[in-house]
């Protein structure tokens, strides 16, 4: 996984930013969404220029996640943010 320097993720402590900081979490969230029995649900779902913005809920085996979010930043195709 690519991230740019500017990458910043909001955690409930506080922001983390930049690729080393930021890519620990993502490594756990991925091995967590890859284990069997993983239900996901995309609630809302908003598209304005180059942003994207969607609400999720989601049961893996270790956790139930009542409400999640991302923004994404889009240019050229890729995700910037």
């Amino acid at each position: 996984m690519r991230l740019p320097g500017t990458s910043t993720t909001d955690t409930k402590e506080y922001p983390l930013r930049g690729p080393n900081a930021i890519r620990p979490g993502f490594e756990r969230m991925f091995s967590e969404f890859a284990k069997p029995g993983v239900s996901f649900a995309r609630k809302q779902r908003l598209i304005e220029g180059d942003y994207a913005y969607i609400v999720w809920t989601s049961e893996t085996a270790d956790n139930s996640y009542e409400l999640g979010s991302d923004t994404f930043v889009i240019q050229n195709g890729c995700i910037r943010m």
